[in-house]
Order: C-alpha cells, then sequence, then structure tokens
C-alpha cells in the first residue's frame, strides 16, 4: 500500500504524466477525435488538436515525437525542487525558443501549481526523492 501512495505521489506530484506522455488529457475535448467539430452555440468549432503527450507513442508522427522528446528534455532540465515546491527555472521566451508552443508552457504551470497544492494538502512529500526517481540523474 506504501508503495502504491508512492506511485501516485510520483505522477501526481512530479508532472511526470506531463513530460513523460501518460494519462494526461490536456485540453481535449473527451470522446473527441482530433477532425472532430464541436458545436458551439450556432457555430461549428473545429475540436482542438490533442496534446502530443496525450498520443501513444506508436501513432505519434515523427514531429510530434520530436516535440514531446523536447518537453521531456525541457522539463527535466528546468524543474526543480525549492523550498519545498516544484519550480520550472525556464522563462516563457526561452520556452518558447526551443520550438514549443505556449499552450505547453500554461499547461506545465498550471499542472504545477497543481501538484504543489496536492503537496501542501498532504503535508510531508520528499519532492527531490520523487523528483530524482521521475528524472534520475545521469550516471
Amino acid at each position: 500500500m506504501k508503495r502504491c501512495v508512492w506511485q501516485f505521489a510520483a505522477a501526481a506530484c512530479l508532472v511526470a504524466a506531463f513530460a513523460a506522455g501518460c494519462g494526461s488529457r490536456g485540453n481535449r475535448v473527451l470522446g473527441a477525435a482530433p477532425s472532430d467539430a464541436v458545436a458551439v452555440g450556432t457555430d461549428i468549432v473545429p475540436a482542438p488538436e490533442p496534446l502530443v503527450h496525450t498520443i501513444p507513442d506508436s501513432l505519434r508522427t515523427p514531429e510530434q515525437q520530436q516535440l514531446c522528446d523536447r518537453l521531456r528534455q525541457t522539463v527535466a532540465e528546468y524543474l526543480r525542487v525549492e523550498d519545498g515546491r516544484l519550480v520550472f527555472t525556464l522563462s516563457e521566451r526561452e520556452f518558447l525558443e526551443r520550438g514549443i508552443p505556449k499552450v505547453y508552457y500554461d499547461k506545465l504551470l498550471q499542472d504545477l501549481a497543481d501538484a504543489n497544492r496536492w503537496a501542501d494538502s498532504i503535508g510531508e512529500v520528499q519532492l527531490e526523492q520523487l523528483l530524482r526517481e521521475a528524472y534520475p540523474l545521469p550516471q
């Protein structure tokens, strides 16, 4: 049971799901394929494209895989624990200069805020240890 709690903590607290491509539905309309249209009032609005980390590896295009790899690398490099809080140390401008769309920066910051609120509600969470487990240091 304790291991299960730690696994949940790692997934919820480290935004590993965001960077590693596990489980998040992003801003996609539930049940809608990327090409589906959604009716909003009297207008037909195309469904948003799914975020690349929500697409299974086997279904990603090479371009989507490159973006996913850039996201994973960027999060691994710039996600830190400072004063018991998860902090992303790359500015929005620098993030965008890496060729990653703004929607991912906004999503990452929201996920970090949610993870920090979750950690605050739990109490003593070993964020540094969980971060190292999600993104091991090079040998």
